[in-house]
């Protein structure tokens, strides 16, 4: 460790202290006087000037204690290049890790990272969006490949937080202890992670550092990128280390946008290399612009290789492609064994890799970290460059070595081709190595949730709660699968677990009381959600499910405006909106809202079904059809859809085709009140009313008190003669619904046909009455 002056200047004052003390205790009390009042003022200054050295010396000895640490513990408004680019050593001339910095620079926009293969995504955000952002204690990642100038661009923003400290912690050591973190008590604070897959198989715990540095500084939000494709499927999943939950804890997901082809020549111009149009594809980033030489120079050396170490590199390629990380000597050698059959010593090969640049050259063995740029153009040169064709002998390659891990890592990535069938033979051998491992159950019962295949999700799920009775994701993943089996009962004791389990994370426990049908208390776990951040589109779409559900769908169609201005191109927030347009009576808008859900999602059957229920409240009954017609060759067992079709039918007078599709639904379910009464209803059209008596008792048998139906049953009865039951049938219509006019007008005639006129004009007045009331209205 370096020299630092506090230790001296706290010996001085020990020594300074005693010996005043000795000196004054040796000589008489008259010496005493003489002393002090001809050495006060003396020691007085002398006193003040060591105080405040040592003051100055404490501080910056506790600063540097701290910075132990950390990479990087500055204010932001002093970091320099070096910092984040660190300078090639002259004597290193071989070395090519270092990214090379230059003074110019194009200012570059990021999108959001779920709307990257829009052509118009809803938000682009600049480099001042990116400062506010911070500023408003919203953090961000930036997403993206090596050479695309993520770590440029957050320098470039970072650099701006004027009054903040920029903390990047050291990966390789544990958690910082109290003393060190106390440095940063109350300051604003940005934590910079550069590139969240280096802290894979790393000492530090990033969720744990993230939430122990909050509750020291007055404010810390994060800035930090993450390399894209297989790397981030792994910190998606990675046990330990705290990255799944860090990462998921980074309010904004964001890539950087491609230069345009001005910006390259720019770039390329501004570090005096010759520019030429007809060559841009071949520089498809800013870094494989500045660092072109690099490049080529890789290429060459890899080239140059010899075979085994070729493989090497190979092998490392093939790990990363299955998101297998971190990469070990015990992963590597298998690989090597097994697909490449080469048996090799793994450490003279990293070390002659590392003299070349391909590896890191670290002070501790594992784990071995390849260099991303140069490992990604190293041809794979089996399977035409697809190391994805690997992928199933690798799963018995993981089983051989007993990587449980490595095995949940690529079941993760299998789980992409949607191949069930090889996705549970990895989680099963992975269960078979580690038989009480509830991850890798949870892991099989998130894909067969995903993939409708519900019953082997519960399955799953009780396994895990066999062996973890507490577990939050196993009981919301049963609780999901249970309701999507129908078992409602079963779904909402599940949901009810998880609810219990949940502590205060606001934006989970919102969606599972929604869930469990407690609407009032979803909104204020998605208002303390938003309280937060308010760039969440899916807690504003659930927000506005749960107001819709509450009947407050003026209030629900603000909080999908407020989704839609995020990401405007998501489907089911457009259905949902139609669904309260719908509601509040704008027909015409909910059709509009509707057909946007549609543009988006062409096979949307409930947004086909709803569209044609529009249409048919709107009267234009062929479209209607239409539209009832693609929802049914999506989803052709929707006995909702297959009634409403009936009812369409009727409304343009093509009876028999009505009867036709309501006997369809009742082939499906014989449990809808509903289609029974329009079916009755069809049937009394065509005179067969013995039949529409009989649908007319079904539906009274699933809705005893439906007063429409007792009316049309007293129509029936009446028509073949059953005088006494349909009367009886009236004023049970009548005492379940006083106002309905046809049932007193229909009852006034028959008891006019019974002789009873006294009784037949006092409903005759009643049904006037009551037009008279609609007529007014």
């Amino acid at each position: 460790m370096r020299f630092h002056p506090f230790p001296v200047l706290a010996g001085i004052w020990s020594m300074g202290v005693i010996g005043i003390i000795v000196n004054l205790l040796s000589t008489r009390i008259e010496n005493q006087e003489n002393f002090l009042g001809l050495y006060a003022p003396w020691i007085s200054v002398g006193a003040l000037t060591l105080a405040g050295a040592t003051l100055w010396a404490w501080f910056d000895y506790r600063h540097r204690q701290a910075s132990s640490y950390f990479d990087i513990l500055k204010e932001a408004t002093k970091l320099c290049s070096d910092d984040f680019f660190p300078p090639v050593r002259r004597r290193r001339e071989k070395d090519l890790t270092y990214r090379p910095y230059h003074q110019i620079y194009i200012p570059r926009k990021a999108i959001p990272y779920d709307h990257i293969s829009e052509a118009h995504p809803p938000y682009v955000y600049g480099e001042q969006e990116l400062v506010q952002s911070l500023q408003r204690g919203e953090g961000f990642l930036l997403i993206g490949q090596p050479l695309e100038g993520k770590t440029r661009t957050l320098f470039t923003v970072v650099q701006q937080m004027a009054g903040y400290l920029v903390v990047k912690p050291t990966r390789t050591r544990p958690l910082p202890p109290d003393d060190a973190l106390a440095a940063l008590k109350n300051r604003q604070v940005i934590l910079f992670v550069d590139d969240l897959i280096d802290y894979v198989g790393n000492q530090l715990d990033l969720h744990e550092f993230s939430e122990k540095l909050r509750r020291y500084a007055g404010l810390m939000v994060v800035a930090a990128t993450c390399r894209d494709g297989p790397e981030l499927g792994t910190v998606k999943q990675v046990v330990g280390m705290g990255l799944r939950r860090f990462f998921e804890d980074i309010p904004l997901k964001l890539k950087l946008d491609p230069l345009t082809l001005e910006e390259k020549k720019a770039l390329a111009e501004g570090i005096g290399k010759p520019w030429k149009p007809e060559h841009t594809a071949l520089f498809p980033t800013p870094g494989s612009i500045v660092m072109e030489e690099s490049l080529k120079m890789m290429d060459l050396r890899f080239q140059a290789l010899s075979p085994e170490l070729q493989d090497v590199l190979r092998a490392l390629k093939l790990l990363t492609a299955a998101g297998i990380l971190p990469h070990t000597s015990v992963r590597l050698d298998a690989v090597l064994r097994r697909i490449f059959k080469r048996s090799l010593h793994i450490g003279d090969c990293l070390s002659a890799l590392a003299d070349q640049s391909f590896v890191r050259k670290r002070g501790q063995p594992e784990p071995i970290e390849p260099e991303p740029v140069y490992l990604s153009i190293v041809p794979y040169s089996r399977h035409d460059n697809r190391p994805h064709n690997d992928f199933p002998e690798l799963i018995t390659v993981m089983e051989s070595i007993e990587d449980v891990e490595g095995l949940r890592f690529l079941g993760r990535k299998l789980f992409e081709s949607h191949d069930v069938a090889i996705v549970k033979q990895c989680f099963e051998k992975a269960a078979l190595l580690q038989p009480n491992l509830p991850l890798i159950l949870l892991d099989e019962s998130v894909s067969m949730l995903a993939t409708n295949h519900f019953e082997d999700a519960v399955l799953a799920c009780d396994s895990i709660l066999l062996l973890e009775p507490n577990d939050v994701a196993a009981w919301h993943i049963k609780g999901a699968s249970l309701s999507a089996l129908g078992r409602d009962e079963e779904a909402r004791a599940a949901y009810e677990r998880t609810l219990a389990l949940t502590s205060e994370d606001w934006k989970y426990k919102g969606s599972i009381l929604a869930a469990l049908g407690r609407h009032q208390e979803a909104l204020t776990a998605y208002e303390r959600t938003l309280t937060l951040s308010s760039y969440e589109p899916q807690t504003w779409k659930n927000k506005g499910d749960s107001l819709a559900a509450l009947g407050r769908h003026e209030e629900a169609l603000t909080a999908y405006d407020h989704s839609l201005a995020i990401t405007p191109d998501e489907p089911q927030t457009w259905k949902n909106k139609g669904d309260s347009l719908a509601a509040v009576g704008r027909d015409e808008e909910a059709c509009a809202a509707y057909e946007r859900a549609l543009a988006l999602t062409p096979d949307y059957p409930s947004a086909w079904r709803d569209k044609g229920s529009i249409l048919a409240a709107l009267g234009r009954h062929e479209e209607a059809l239409t539209a009832y017609d693609h929802s049914l060759a999506i989803t052709p067992d929707d006995f909702v859809v297959w009634g409403h079709k009936g009812n369409s039918l009727a409304a343009l007078g093509r009876h028999e085709e009505a009867l036709t599709a309501y006997d369809h639904s009742q082939a499906l379910t014989t449990e809808n009140p509903t289609t029974w009464q329009n079916k009755g209803t069809i049937l009394a059209v065509l005179g067969r009313h013995g039949e529409a008596l009989t649908a007319y008792e079904h539906a009274l048998a699933l809705e005893p008190d439906d007063p429409k139906t007792w009316s049309k049953k007293g129509n029936s009865l009446a028509v073949l003669g059953r005088h006494g039951e349909a009367l009886t049938a009236y004023e049970r219509a009548l005492e379940l619904n006083p106002h309905l006019l046809m049932a007193w007008y229909r009852m006034a005639n028959l008891l006019e046909a019974l002789g009873r006129y006294t009784d037949a004009e006092k409903s005759r007045l009643r049904a006037l009455q009551l037009l008279r009331e609609e007529t007014d209205c």
